[in-house]
């Protein structure tokens, strides 16, 4: 049992690390997520104005980085409602949501005919911070969804801070259930 517990802490450690591989899925959920006014698709550049109908929308961040340049690909799948409208907004460096067209790359909505999903496919460099923004296309547009990147090199996902939370948590609780296994057997 005392080897459940020193290895406890280390297997959270593990599980709270950055997530890296060639292809990396992150499931995420827009509902009651803070809002933002996104930006607009924009056609041949970065976009360059904000949207009239996704003025208040709910948005997750997911940044990352990348281990070596070349061609990624972002694209964003609905889970739940089924096909729900989504958005995706893809940043340098930081995303700051009262100023959505600072720093922004590219922006996608519905890549192919007859979907609901987000798609980008850009040329990005290694080492350097991205912010992939998921949004609803328009206000009432939200829900769960799963967000792939691919690319020639490893993808580097920033755990949320909810995970951070949960592995302090876990090292708490590990330490007081030590604690008071040793008060016991005193």
């Amino acid at each position: 049992m005392k080897t459940v517990f020193t290895l406890l802490p280390i297997a959270l450690l593990c599980a709270a690390q950055a997530v890296s591989a060639a292809t990396v899925i992150v499931p995420g959920d827009t509902t009651g997520q803070p809002v933002y006014r996104r930006t607009v698709v924009g056609v041949g550049g970065p976009p360059t104005t904000l949207s009239s109908i996704g003025t208040a929308t709910p948005y997750e961040v997911t940044p990352f980085s990348v281990s070596a340049n070349g061609l990624y690909t972002l694209l964003v799948t609905s889970m739940s409602p089924a096909n729900w409208n989504n958005f995706l907004t893809l940043y340098k460096d930081s995303f700051d949501p009262a100023n959505a067209l600072t720093n922004v790359l590219a922006s996608s909505d519905n890549f192919s005919l007859g979907t609901q999903n987000a798609q980008i496919s850009r040329n990005l460099t290694a080492a350097t911070r991205y912010f992939a923004v998921v949004a609803g296309s328009g206000n009432a547009n939200f829900g769960s969804y799963t967000l792939t990147i691919s690319g020639p090199g490893d993808i580097n996902v920033v755990p949320e801070p909810a995970s951070w939370a949960m592995l302090i948590a876990g090292f708490g609780l590990t330490g007081a259930v030590m604690r008071r296994r040793r008060a016991a057997l005193a």
